[in-house]
């Protein structure tokens, strides 16, 4: 592999020498990787292509986990995990809301809306007619509306979008 990288370095890149150019196309080919950007668990028999793999408890434990917490299953969850019970949809349910009543999924779904609304933007914003800090006031105002609305209230993306009321 590093020799076939440095050759397409050099094919790729003719104004770089050999080493950096294949040095940066691998950096480039891991970056955008599936196995790199996303999480994925193994399955324990390998499948056929197109073939519809079912997760183990392990596997459901950690996209849980990963999903709600940003972090690896807790204790508990891996106890449901070797006890084989998250397959149950009942137990999965419970697992899931007592995950969401921790503070990691605040916070977790915090980060969610301030990458996808690019809320850390608001704090360079300085219009010269409106008061200094404006900006991260808009942001902290739009963090609380989204944890009133799915923290403490009905969590439906309705009512997150077309709120009734401004607060």
């Amino acid at each position: 592999m590093p020799c076939r990288a440095l050759r397409q370095g050099r094919r790729a890149l003719p104004e770089r020498d050999a080493f950096s150019a294949g040095v940066q196309l691998s950096v480039q080919a891991m970056l955008q990787s599936p196995s790199f950007i996303y999480r994925s668990e193994a399955p324990a028999q390998p499948a056929a292509i197109g073939e519809v793999v079912e997760l183990d408890d392990y596997a459901i434990a950690a996209r849980l986990s990963f999903m709600l917490w940003d972090s690896m299953p807790d204790a508990t969850l891996f106890e449901q995990a070797k006890a084989g019970k998250l397959h149950d949809p009942a137990v999965l349910a419970e697992q899931a809301k007592r995950m969401l009543a921790d503070p990691h999924a605040e916070q977790k779904l915090l980060e969610f809306h301030r990458q996808l609304l690019e809320l850390r933007r608001y704090d360079t914003l300085h219009p010269a007619s409106l008061p200094e800090g404006i900006g991260a006031a808009m942001r902290e105002e739009t963090e609380r509306f989204i944890k009133d609305v799915v923290v403490a209230n009905d969590g439906n993306l309705k009512t997150l979008l077309t709120p009734a009321t401004a607060s």
